[in-house]
């Protein structure tokens, strides 16, 4: 590829994906970040902070690179993306060398997946998803657009996770369970049975509660 990254987002999301392509030893591949809350030209891991969130409106500037948003809200994320999609934009995916992503697994765009985790064959991984680190995702799993799954996530064969949906950290989605989209789980909560759109659940087994979100605005 020779378009130079930029990442969207210098909190601790964008160095965290930085760090995948620091282990690629291809940090010169990075262009520097965007973000809002911290100042044009501030370093974070060597390279500079370019100019806030607005810029992915100036077409010129969103050709001429390629892009990764690393922003941990699931709806953020998504209108960002697509926002970028829209104008044409490069995506790229980080996928951290320690990963091990079976070949006959499937992966979108824009996605993130952390060190030390497993993806199994014949799971599909849509477009601006983010996985962290030691998950387990076994096979035929589908991991539905700009899902979230925090660290050492089991999802178990068969299991469907609905878009925006984001599992808390030790989640446990068992054989065949249907978490839906838009719903929030609680961190080390063991998911035995389906769950409907829009709801929060935790606990073990999870329990689910009503969830109001807001979706993000540009």
């Amino acid at each position: 590829m020779n378009k130079l990254i930029v990442i969207v987002g210098a909190g601790r999301q964008g160095r965290v994906i930085f760090d995948v392509f620091d282990k690629d030893e291809a940090g010169n591949l990075v262009a520097g970040y965007l973000d809002d809350t911290k100042p044009v030209g501030e370093l974070i891991r060597g390279f500079p902070v370019l100019n806030g969130f607005a810029a992915i409106h100036d077409r010129t500037f969103v050709l001429d690179h390629a892009w990764i948003v690393a922003i941990g809200d699931n709806l953020i994320r998504r209108d960002l993306y697509r926002v970028l999609a829209d104008a044409g934009a490069t995506i790229v995916n980080a996928v951290h060398p320690t990963a091990q992503i079976s070949r006959a697994a499937t992966l979108g765009r824009g996605i993130y997946i952390g060190p030390l985790t497993s993806v199994g064959p014949g799971t599909a991984i849509s477009d601006w998803a983010t996985i962290e680190g030691h998950g387990r995702i076994g096979a035929d799993v589908r991991i539905g657009e700009a899902a979230f799954f925090g660290p050492g996530v089991i999802a178990t064969g068969g299991a469907s996770i609905g878009a925006c949906s984001f599992l808390g950290a030790g989640t446990i989605i068992a054989n065949n369970v249907r978490v839906g989209a838009d719903c929030v789980v609680g961190a080390n909560s063991a998911v035995v049975r389906d769950l409907p759109d829009g709801i929060s659940a935790y606990g073990s087994p999870a329990r689910p509660a009503p969830l109001r979100r807001r979706p993000f605005k540009r």
